[in-house]
């Protein structure tokens, strides 16, 4: 936890490897998927992301940002106010009290690297994603990088990310995205959209 506060404390906007100022596929898929402006979605990793605005923006009235870093999520709520719900929780620790109809990851789920961490990762989202609903997630994919932050990260396939969730989610669609850093490297992105099956 104290790595991302510092992480987010010291960095701004544009020395931030992740930064999006445009939500990238993320917006268009939900906007897909997620007709009733009143369903539940949760941003798992929200950190500061443009893309709770952007959603408030379309009409989506039932927002959750849930980040590890309180930092992050101060500086979300900085821009948006109480608009959206905080969360400020280690995914592999949150209890969920609730279920969301959709939820979006992208760029955490690769920053975990052992076993045991990945089956709680699942074990949450089986509790979080209600029946019928979505999981929307963005990985490094096989060619992306090694490292994030100086952390090692976990690269997967279409083939490994819906093998690894099956058959408790099933594929949906999926592609690959290059996203360009604000300094302009290229990362490999793997997108899936995988269904919560009853």
């Amino acid at each position: 936890m104290s790595f991302w506060n510092e992480k987010y404390r010291s960095t701004s906007l544009t020395e931030r490897s992740w930064t999006q100022l445009a939500p990238g596929p993320s917006l268009g898929i939900i906007e897909s998927l997620v007709k009733d402006f009143g369903q539940a979605i949760i941003d798992l990793g929200a950190g500061s992301t443009r893309l709770i605005d952007d959603l408030l923006n379309v009409g989506y009235r039932d927002l959750t940002a849930l980040d590890i870093s309180q930092v992050a999520l101060d500086e979300l709520r900085g821009r948006v106010g109480e608009k959206a719900q905080y969360i400020s929780e280690s995914i592999l620790e949150w209890i969920p009290t609730r279920r969301y109809h959709l939820a979006h990851d992208r760029a955490v789920f690769h920053f975990l690297n052992e076993v045991e961490e990945q089956r709680q990762y699942k074990k949450v989202l089986l509790s979080a994603v209600a029946e019928n609903g979505f999981l929307v997630m963005g990985t490094f994919g096989p060619t992306g990088p090694e490292q994030c932050s100086g952390l090692p990260v976990t690269r997967w396939s279409e083939e490994s990310l819906t093998d690894f969730f099956s058959p408790d989610f099933t594929l949906v669609e999926s592609f690959d995205e290059i996203h360009r850093t604000p300094w302009g490297s290229e990362q490999n992105f793997t997108w899936v959209v995988l269904n919560r099956s009853k």
